[in-house]
């Protein structure tokens, strides 16, 4: 007889964040036995650190070269035979902590589900008190993305995207999972949640009380590059499941939707600015901008709100700067995907955001 749901947590150079990783699943109940780390060949101290956690070196698998994340995963859900031994595997990062009540809802959750729900996707947060200018942006992001994107996307049963530190799947649809996105792309966790619609036509279901902290960028810099992989894997895995086939699939549909609107956005704002700086004609730009940056502090206020620390709010000049860089990265990785194809060349990498 098989177990409820166990945990996975890929690793490269994780020494800095690692413990609190495990703390975290020790506050919430979570039983190491269930807990299942994979080390995609660190050179920091990340195994050491987990050896002085008394963590079970029986959960531990060490791949013998840096393979990928995506990789890293596959080999450790065949190694320990998860498939075979549990009902429900929950992907989560190393950076992140769960929030002391993760373990009973997804407990509680996995055990109620009707036989068509295939995944849950978790309610994804900024670590609580870490803020600076991408992390009070981040708060924002969460924001709309989860009470606004999410919530209707679940609705239409259309969940562009579960996110890699906190999502649950049937171990059954994962052997078939992983041997159709063989071809990785830079965000193997949104190619996991396209396929899963695509392939098994069940529901995937976004929780808000399954709570995940997560380990934002520090700075400018990394902020950008993370956002920068994001997107390119994003048209990746567009171009890759032929998504522009919008009459298909309703989740075909949301996400060519979701990226036109991206790229008039983006297109739309770089020219409005692009045009007033060079021609001095600000009246309408000025118009363009205040309208958008008087939306942007309003949801920023209601995201502060929610989140019961009016910090963020304190980063608001600057912050709004990050809409920009959004806007010029977007269209920088669909110029390179879609219309260069720079993928096909293999010069693409993966730019791993520094833990701290």
């Amino acid at each position: 007889m098989r177990k409820g749901i166990c945990f996975i947590v890929p690793m490269f150079n994780e020494g800095a964040v690692i413990k609190l990783c495990l703390d975290g699943f020790t506050k919430a109940g979570i039983p190491w036995d269930d807990v299942y780390l994979v080390d995609d060949g660190s050179k920091d101290d990340t195994l050491l650190n987990i050896a002085t956690c008394n963590f079970p070196a029986s959960n531990v698998l060490s791949m013998p070269k840096n393979s990928g994340k995506a990789e890293a995963i596959m080999a450790a859900f065949a190694h320990f035979g998860l498939n075979k031994r549990y009902e429900w595997l929950n992907f989560m990062d190393a950076d992140s902590i769960v929030d002391q009540r993760y373990y009973n809802r997804a407990k509680y959750l996995t055990e109620t589900a009707k036989e068509d729900i295939l995944a849950f996707c978790s309610h994804v947060r900024t670590k609580r008190g870490v803020y600076n200018i991408p992390t009070a942006y981040r708060v924002y992001e969460y924001f709309i993305s989860h009470y606004a994107y999410k919530e209707a996307q679940e609705y239409m049963n259309v969940l562009t995207v579960l996110p890699g530190c906190g999502s649950c799947y049937r171990t059954d649809i994962l052997n078939l999972l992983f041997k159709e996105t063989q071809e990785h792309t830079l965000t193997e966790d949104m190619d996991w949640t396209i396929q899963t619609q695509l392939l098994f036509k069940g529901k995937i279901t976004y929780d808000r009380d399954l709570v995940v902290y997560t380990q934002d960028p520090d700075s400018i810099v990394a902020y950008t590059k993370q956002v920068d992989r994001w997107q390119r894997g994003c048209w990746q895995v567009y171009l890759k499941r032929k998504m522009y086939r919008v009459w298909e699939e309703g989740i075909k549909a949301e996400l060519s939707f979701l990226l036109l609107e991206g790229l008039t956005f983006s297109t739309v704002t770089l020219l409005v600015t692009l045009y007033a700086l060079v021609t001095q004609r600000t009246h309408y730009a000025t118009w363009y901008l205040i309208l958008d940056a008087a939306m942007f502090a309003l949801v920023n206020l209601v995201a502060a709100l929610q989140e019961d620390d009016i910090r963020p709010i304190l980063f608001l000049p600057t912050s709004y700067l990050l809409r920009f860089i959004n806007c010029i990265v977007f269209l920088k990785a669909f110029i390179q995907i879609v219309i260069l194809k720079i993928d096909k060349k293999g010069n693409l990498s993966w730019n791993k955001v520094e833990r701290y």
